[in-house]
């Protein structure tokens, strides 16, 4: 029982840090990547991938028209298609670094 709740306090204390100081720009990525459809689109808001990345619904919708401005997805009410796959796996593994977060930030 100790051991289990010792690996589900290490996990909420991991998801913590992640929301506290991951790059969102790496997780925003990540999320998108893991909740593609094969036909490259989701159906979700603004609204529902900032209550999952802990964040506001403005921050997220500005990091995506940054996203949609440099041709990695197209916006559609409710819904995302994802454009450049390959471009999103390469934030998934290291984020924006330098003036390009600085943007988005």
């Amino acid at each position: 029982m100790f051991a289990n709740l010792g690996r589900r306090f290490a996990a909420v204390i991991r998801h913590m840090q992640e929301i506290a100081f991951g790059n969102l720009d790496r997780r925003l990525a990540e999320l998108l990547l893991s909740r593609v459809a094969r036909t490259g689109t989701l159906t979700v808001t603004h609204q529902e991938i900032a209550v999952e990345l802990g964040t506001a619904r403005e921050v997220v919708s500005r990091h995506l028209k940054y996203y949609e401005a440099n041709g990695w997805v197209a916006l559609r009410r409710g819904r995302l298609e994802l454009l450049d796959i390959a471009a999103l796996q390469q934030m998934a593994a290291n984020g924006l670094t330098g003036r390009a977060e600085q943007q988005t930030n």
